[in-house]
């Protein structure tokens, strides 16, 4: 059997400009609005000493500890305390182990 033919096409100067105008204004402004909304997504939390601001919840938590001098993570050894979690860990591993 024979292959089947494939269609040609044909499209004039202005059916292409009109497409390449058409598919570029579409982009750009589906690229804005996107951008727009993922901006609107990644920046919900913001601190209320310095303004920064943060995605998540945990991390404006964490960083409000900076401004308030919390620390309430306390090293069971030696009494030292830290405000994070991971500074903790790495200080009883450092220290203590």
């Amino acid at each position: 059997m024979p292959p089947s033919p494939i269609p040609v096409y044909s499209y004039s100067d202005d059916d292409v400009r009109n497409l390449r105008m058409s598919l570029s204004s579409k982009s750009s402004s589906s690229a804005s609005m996107l951008t727009s909304q993922r901006s609107l997504e990644n920046i919900r939390h913001e601190c209320p000493y310095c303004r920064r601001q943060f995605r998540r919840k945990h991390d404006l938590q964490r960083h409000i500890r900076l401004h308030t001098g919390e620390r309430p993570y306390r090293c069971d050894n030696c009494s030292k305390s830290f405000y994070r979690t991971d500074a903790l860990v790495r200080h009883v591993r450092s220290e203590h182990l």
